[in-house]
């Protein structure tokens, strides 16, 4: 079996373009609290490490439908402000005395 030769002018790269420029994407201009997230990625930005629920606490409140998600065949995403936004709605306030 013959190997390919590699030519060293071959890069992945147009020739004006040096290996360390950075593509913007369109991803790169959306705030980070409207991409989507997965699981463990959301408990990471809503909770401090020290109180951070469960992935199993998460499950069951997306089965109480009291947190959005979207579910991409059999993945499922989670919007962060979407999320904290349904979490402030079910907060309590102090009581009234």
């Amino acid at each position: 079996m013959r190997q390919k030769q590699v030519n060293e002018t071959t890069t992945r790269f147009p020739k004006n373009m040096s290996s360390q420029t950075k593509i913007e994407t369109p991803a790169d201009h959306i705030d980070p609290d409207l991409q989507l997230v997965d699981g463990p990625t959301l408990l990471q930005r809503l909770f401090p490490e020290q109180c951070r629920p469960t992935h199993r606490w998460l499950q069951t409140q997306i089965k109480r439908k009291a947190i959005p998600s979207t579910k991409i065949g059999h993945l499922r995403f989670y919007i962060p402000a979407a999320v904290r936004g349904a979490l402030e709605k079910r907060t309590i306030g102090p009581r009234s005395r």
